[in-house]
């Protein structure tokens, strides 16, 4: 073992953690003490269970065999490692909801946008009429997950975790300024050159060094600033767009944010669940969704290209399609049955508790192709139903 390097213990199914503590033993010739800043580097994540607030909880640490080393004149190592987690927790929770601050981040650096590419996508939405991918002016959106939602919005656990992987040159559990500035480039967020510094500094209130979930939130929020903190969407309220329902056994409670309050803050503690329905289609929040909740390329493609109805599974969330058909006629037989088509698409996200739901509904475009001379869901009235149903 102490000849190999970290991508030959991989092959041998070494998790991140064991690889850590495999190569710190062939430099020193010493057991390595796994601290609670390493814990949160396995591949699991089971020692930083995230969520949408950005709190993370610690698990049972007494019972892993290697934490029995962790010790510290005779108090009690579970205490002291849940205290380290939720002073950690609690100050990338306080981080992550400075709006502000990360929207200074990008508007006063050379960060684009990324409107042009929004654009694009936008237009070719509009020009496709049906399921086949194909706009009226011949052009091919078939290749959209490539050359957006993969390259600039994929977040997902597993991307990050292979980038955060490749960066960490020693496989130490932690990064530093340089290789965080690695890892921005390989997201494709250029342009922040003068800002890195002070990002490293407050996230990782001066220790020199970024664990992964930390790098997680960095990249999170600045894409978030990206897309949200634009001179069109930085006053712009999340109900114009959304509704968002946070609730449990008890209660219920509607959320009226601004859409900078929304995609940074955090859901209130007591009320763990979340529902988002978007009642409005629009791209750029969509994408904003997309990485708030590190949704999958693969689920967002089937959303935007309007699969047919499903169920799937994308790493650790669910995805449900379904083809959705309205009947309406007027209630003394005076006019024709109508049928109106809808596409509804849902995530269930947020693992492990899978605490958080997104509806999205949209007007189904191939619905005048496959029900010719029927009325078309344009209004999108599925919305209305659905919302007389969370009232209820």
């Amino acid at each position: 073992l102490a000849g190999l390097d970290k991508n030959g213990l991989k092959h041998l199914g070494l998790s991140m953690l064991e690889r850590a503590r495999v190569l710190h033993w062939a430099r020193t010739g010493t057991a390595q003490t796994v601290t609670p800043a390493m814990r949160s580097r396995t591949s699991t994540g089971d020692a930083l269970q995230r969520t949408d607030r950005g709190r993370a909880s610690s698990v049972d640490l007494q019972e892993q065999p290697f934490m029995r080393q962790f010790s510290d004149q005779g108090t009690p190592h579970s205490t002291r490692v849940d205290s380290l987690f939720q002073d950690n927790s609690d100050h990338i929770e306080e981080v992550e909801a400075r709006a502000d601050f990360w929207c200074r981040l990008v508007t006063q650096s050379d960060a684009s946008y990324l409107r042009a590419d929004i654009e694009q996508a936008e237009r070719l939405l509009v020009c496709t009429d049906d399921s086949s991918g194909i706009t009226q002016d011949g052009e091919n959106f078939s290749d959209f997950r490539e050359t957006l939602l993969e390259k600039l919005f994929d977040l997902s656990p597993q991307r990050l975790a292979e980038i955060y992987d490749s960066i960490d040159r020693d496989s130490d559990g932690r990064i530093q300024e340089k290789e965080l500035r690695e890892g921005l480039l390989r997201c494709e967020l250029h342009g922040l050159d003068g800002a890195i510094e002070k990002v490293f500094t407050v996230v990782s209130r001066g220790e020199g060094s970024l664990k992964l979930h930390e790098f997680e939130s960095v990249l999170t929020r600045l894409k978030l600033a990206q897309l949200i903190c634009t001179p069109q969407l930085q006053r712009q309220g999340a109900a114009d767009y959304l509704r968002v329902l946070d609730y449990n056994s008890q209660r219920v409670e509607e959320q009226r944010l601004s859409l900078k309050d929304y995609f940074f803050g955090h859901r209130p503690p007591e009320l763990r669940m979340r529902w988002i329905h978007m009642r409005q289609f629009d791209l750029t929040l969509l994408l904003a969704l997309t990485v708030k909740y590190q949704l999958h390329p693969l689920g967002v493609e089937d959303v935007l290209h309007q699969t047919a109805t499903k169920i799937d599974r994308y790493d650790g969330h669910y995805f449900v399609a379904i083809e959705h058909l309205e009947v309406k006629s007027a209630a003394d037989g005076s006019c024709p049955v109508e049928v109106y088509g809808h596409h509804i698409t849902l995530f269930c996200a947020g693992p492990p508790h899978l605490d958080t739901i997104l509806t999205v509904a949209q007007a189904d475009r191939s619905f005048k192709h496959d029900w010719p001379g029927s009325t078309s869901g344009d209004t999108c009235s599925a919305n209305i139903a659905w919302g007389r149903g969370a009232q209820s």
